[in-house]
């Protein structure tokens, strides 16, 4: 288990952190049966808009991931798209040979 939490990304670490706290504060309210309402609305703020943000790095990470073309793959043309620019470029040259011709 160790092993496995030091092998984890540190961003996944902090969202297990903030669940964890999370976690841990909703059980001692609910136990104690007291309302801290400020204390409250400040954990859950601070802690929902931690683990929101890092959503938001790891989601925006990934569409740059995305957006990088491979070495091999990156960018090309589909099948139909070359077709398309091959019939057009077919096209040019028989208009400039019967404009030349």
């Amino acid at each position: 288990m160790i092993k496995y939490f030091k092998a984890m990304p540190s961003l996944t670490k902090f969202i297990v952190f903030s669940f964890v706290v999370i976690l841990i504060y909703t059980v001692a309210e609910f136990f104690t049966k007291t309302s801290h309402d400020t204390l409250t609305t400040c954990l859950y703020a601070c802690f929902g808009g931690e683990v929101l943000s890092c959503a938001l790095i790891k989601v925006f990470k990934l569409k740059e991931e995305d957006k990088k073309p491979d070495n091999m793959t990156g960018d090309l043309l589909t099948e139909e798209e070359i077709h398309d620019l091959l019939n057009g470029m077919d096209e040019f040259v028989k208009e400039k040979a019967n404009a030349n011709g």
